[in-house]
């Protein structure tokens, strides 16, 4: 199932809400230049807590500002999806650095399922 966010919509309210009445079976979020920043990446780990059956999961959170301290708050929900197989982050844009990268990776590689992992941390870089 897929779902896309406007800038209008709150991830933390639309996540829950969608959480309890969808399977917890594939899930795809686009949060794309939502303008989350590390509080919204808290908000968005906290939603994912009680996801623990998903198996597959797309966070598209391409151009937002959630920083490095962001993305390790987001890699603390995503640790609690147990059953999850497939993991497809598109982070690129929002100011992770070398220490948001290497928390990302080694903290879903420590006791994982994951078989498919894709992250996109791409930067833009302004001369």
């Amino acid at each position: 199932m897929k779902y896309s966010l406007s800038k209008n919509t709150h991830p933390l309210n639309f996540l829950k809400i969608n959480n309890q009445n969808v399977p917890n079976l594939i899930q795809q979020y686009k949060c794309r230049k939502n303008d989350i920043k590390q509080q919204g990446a808290s908000n968005l780990a906290q939603a994912l807590i009680p996801c623990s059956n998903l198996k597959e999961l797309s966070l598209d959170l391409r151009g937002n500002q959630i920083g490095c301290n962001g993305s390790k708050n987001l890699v603390i929900g995503l640790a609690n999806c147990s059953k999850l197989q497939t993991l497809s982050l598109l982070l690129g844009q929002n100011n992770i650095k070398e220490e948001g990268a290497t928390v990302l990776g080694s903290t879903l590689s420590k006791g994982s399922k994951i078989k498919i992992l894709n992250i996109n941390l791409k930067q833009t870089q302004y001369v």
